[in-house]
């Protein structure tokens, strides 16, 4: 599947309208990428991505890519809601790269913001599904 350069420019657009986080110019875009489902969560495993088994796409920060389901309809709001999610983790990770996992505390803060832009964009859309975000009420030791 390939996606149109004007459709990646308006998820990276939303992702940084929603989020508050600095643009990113064309040469540090990530690469969307589209795979089966199941290479896609072995992949997620492998790198040990939380509830990877469950995942429906993710940002790969050592290849600055984002991989997604090669069935999304990209038609749906709720599964580019998920490239929007992916998104905000590259635009995080240009600004503070691997550190945005460096610890429990600094992973819950880059998913809170991740899962709130991905209920936003879907809210501005009319769709009244919401993600939740296990992260969210993880208690981290401390650190």
């Amino acid at each position: 599947m390939t996606i149109n350069p004007q459709f990646i420019a308006y998820i990276l657009s939303t992702a940084v309208k929603l989020s508050g986080l600095a643009p990113l110019s064309q040469e540090r875009a990530p690469e969307f990428v589209a795979k089966p489902i199941k290479i896609l969560r072995e992949e997620a495993c492998h790198s040990e991505i939380p509830n990877c088994e469950r995942a429906m796409a993710y940002y790969d920060i050592n290849n600055n890519q984002i991989i997604f389901p090669d069935h999304f309809n990209l038609d749906s709001y709720i599964h580019c809601s998920f490239l929007v999610h992916e998104s905000v983790h590259a635009l995080q990770a240009a600004k503070y790269g691997k550190k945005m996992y460096d610890s429990c505390a600094a992973l819950v803060q880059t998913e809170n913001l991740a899962y709130d832009v991905q209920n936003r964009y879907l809210f501005e859309n009319g769709e009244f599904a919401k993600f939740a975000n296990p992260i969210r009420f993880m208690k981290c030791p401390s650190e």
